[in-house]
Parts: structure tokens; sequence; C-alpha cells
């Protein structure tokens, strides 16, 4: 454009907001995997790799390639040597580093992988394998979920209580005899308990399929400590928590939204999150208008720049677009619109009515809360007038999100 020229002055963009909106979606079922049935109970991402917890009859993990859309060979437990009993009940998966770690219920025990190469190959076993016998320094009585850190692995179970192992107890050497190093006490955790734990630094979040959220500082846990409790707690704050590469905490709420949070100062606030970044509440699917509300995940995972959210019995792939909102220095004329002609109308009040037909609530009742109302499409907005004459010179102001600008959408006037 011409500087010099003021009446066509340059352009300036001054830079309101940065958020992320979810792009079209797709799904995850059985199908995928060439299945008539599946009952997924837990999701994570390694490398290119997406790990499902498949818990049924035959309970397995189930692989798929992200990048190029292929399903891999499953994890089945009566292929690997080791493996004292086979799954019958899958409650858990978590990877940390190269590390993918298992969580059956009924087999009182956290089945230890390692996925750094093509293949996993077995580790060892935490818990004994029985419920019986010591329970306080190495037996699981039925594992809930499962978590890991630098230092420590972590495993609830139906004892209110959340196990502690040091990672250097992780060892083929320890196979089904490794001692534990602490345990942390876990309210009202027993054998219906619907948990997921995730770690972030030093600290531990728990959540329950309610929303109730414990959060444990672990920079003093000293071996040994038993019944160690949260320092800080909170009901229905979110069922799933989830530590993604891209440094953030995601968060999946009770009511079925996604958020995120920044990790910098997790350690110091009071609360049990801070303010979130993000927030996803619904999505529509690949070449559908249709929006979706998201519905509360079972299990979440994020991979590049895709939400991966367990909800029933599928999974649906969210991606995230980036989104900026900027301000232009040079005001654009708004959308003149024009109310069209009525196609039909009647008259609810009139003259020379009498009042006692004018207050009978069975002949003369009408309840109008708004003028107009505005619904948004995919491109276009339509507005619909209640109001029994036309309106004339009216503006119709939108508010960009997550910001306090106003700005003029549209002009709507009479047609003349």
């Amino acid at each position: 454009m011409d500087e010099g020229n003021p009446s066509n002055p340059t352009e300036q963009l001054s830079l309101l907001k940065q958020f992320r909106l979810a792009d079209g979606a797709s799904e995850f079922g059985a199908a995928t995997f060439a299945l008539s049935d599946w009952n997924p109970r837990a999701i994570a991402v390694h490398a290119d790799i997406l790990y499902i917890a498949n818990s049924n009859a035959a309970a397995q993990i189930l692989r798929y390639d992200l990048k190029t859309k292929r399903v891999l060979t499953s994890i089945n437990p009566e292929q690997i040597t080791g493996i004292q009993k086979v799954w019958d009940t899958l409650q858990d998966i978590s990877i940390y580093k190269d590390r993918l770690y298992v969580a059956s219920f009924p087999s009182n025990r956290v089945d230890i992988f390692d996925i750094g190469s093509s293949e996993p190959q077995f580790v060892m076993s935490l818990g004994t394998g029985n419920w019986s016998g010591d329970q306080l320094n190495a037996a699981i009585v039925h594992t809930h979920a499962v978590a890991a850190n630098d230092q420590y692995v972590f495993a609830p179970d139906i004892q209110s209580r959340i196990n502690v192992w040091q990672q250097s107890e992780v060892t083929s050497s320890n196979h089904l005899k490794a001692r534990k190093y602490a345990r942390l006490s876990l309210p009202n955790c027993e054998r219906s308990c619907d948990v997921r734990l995730e770690t972030v630094g030093d600290l531990l979040y728990a959540s329950t399929g309610n929303g109730n959220t414990y959060v444990y500082d672990l920079r003093n846990l000293a071996q040994g400590a038993s019944n160690v409790a949260p320092t800080r707690q909170q009901n229905g704050v979110a069922s799933v928590f989830h530590r993604a590469t891209d440094g953030l905490l995601y968060a999946s709420r009770t009511s079925g939204a996604i958020e995120s949070f920044a990790t910098e100062n997790l350690g110091t606030i009071q609360d049990v999150l801070p303010a979130a970044i993000d927030s996803v509440k619904s999505y529509r699917l690949q070449g559908q208008d249709i929006k979706l509300n998201l519905e509360k995940a079972a299990d979440i995972a994020v991979y590049d720049k895709n939400i991966l959210s367990l909800i029933g019995k599928k999974i649906i792939a969210l991606p995230m677009r980036n989104v900026a909102q900027q301000k232009s220095n040079i005001t654009s004329i708004p959308v003149q619109l024009k109310q069209a002609q009525a196609i039909s109308s009647y008259k609810v009040l009139q003259d020379e009515e009498s009042w006692e037909t004018l207050i009978n609530a069975n002949q003369r009742y009408v309840f109008m809360d708004q003028i107009l109302s505005a619904e948004f499409g995919k491109d276009s907005i339509r507005i619909q007038s209640y109001s029994a004459v036309p309106v004339a010179d009216l503006e119709i102001r939108a508010k960009l999100k997550n910001t306090e600008q106003w700005f003029v959408l549209a002009k709507l006037d009479h047609q003349a």
C-alpha cells in the first residue's frame, strides 16, 4: 500500500491473543484393529506409537503407529517369557521415558517393559503376584493404576494407599521381590476406586473418577514413610491428568472439557491447578458440520499437536490448530444486513379488547426474553427477530474469544 496516501494507509497488525482450537477430529475403534469388539481402559504414547490397554477376555496391549497409520503387533502376555500370569483385567498403562508400566488388577503386580527398541522387552514385575503375604513391604493388593518419574514407581491398591518403589529397584534380579520404599495415603480408595496417577517433576497427581484430586510433594519423601498425606487436595477438579512432551499438563474435567496448564509454578501455588491456557469442550468430525460435546474421558494422551481422548469404546483424535487474533489499524465497513419481509403474521394483542381478555393468561400469555437471536454456522450467521415491528438501525457486536475486544460484526436495518 502507498504510505503517502492517507486514504489508503499501510495496514499494521497488533497481536491480541494466541490460543488453540480443535480442528476436524477422527476416531479409532475396534474395527481399526480388525476386532469385533474391545474394551479399551487406558492409552499412552511413546515416539509415534499409541499403546492401548484392551481389557477383554484375552487382555493385551494393542499398538498403532500414528505416523504411518498402521496397526502393529500387540503385546500379548502369553507370548512373553517371565510373566507369572496372563492379564485377565488391565486397569492402566503408563509410559515414562523408554519404559512401559502395566497395572493388572487381579494379577496383583505391575509389569514393566523396555520399549526403547523396535519390539518391547520384558524387564520385571513389582509386587509379588499375590495379594497375601507381606502387604506392607512387598505385595500389591489389586492395583488400580500406575505412574513413574526419575526416582520412583507408584501404584495404588485397594488398601487406600499408593505404594512407592525406587527406580533403582526395577531390575530383572528383583522380579516379584522388590521392596517398597514408602506408602502414600489415598483416602477412600478401596476395591471400586477409579483412580489415575500422573507425575510432574517432584509432584504426584492422583485423581478419581468423580474429579477428586490429590497432590503429593515428593521432594522430602523418606524411606519407610507410611500414610503420607497429600499436601493439597480439592474435589471436583479432574478425572485424569497427562503431562505431555510439549511441557504442558492436560486435565480432563468431569464435564468432558480438556484443559491445558503451564507447569512452571505447580509446586508453589495454593490451588491444585492454575488458570487454564486452553480449553476444548466440543469437536467436529472430519467432513461433518455437527458439533459434538466431549464426554468425560477415561484417559488422555498427546501426540504431536493432537489430543487423544479415550471415551467409552472409542478414541477421539483432536488436532489442535494455533489461532492468532490480531487487531488492524484499518477500520473495515461492517456487513449491511436487511431484514426480510414477514412470511406470515398475526396479532396477539390489539386495541379495543377488554381488560379481562388482555390479562387472561390462557388467551394472551406471551413469554419473551429476547428480541433477536443469532446462530453461528461454519461460515455464516443466522439472525432471527422476535420483534412485532421491523428492527431498524441495529449494530450486532461480537467479542473475540478469550479477549475483551468487541467489534461491530454487522448492522441490521429493515427493508424499505
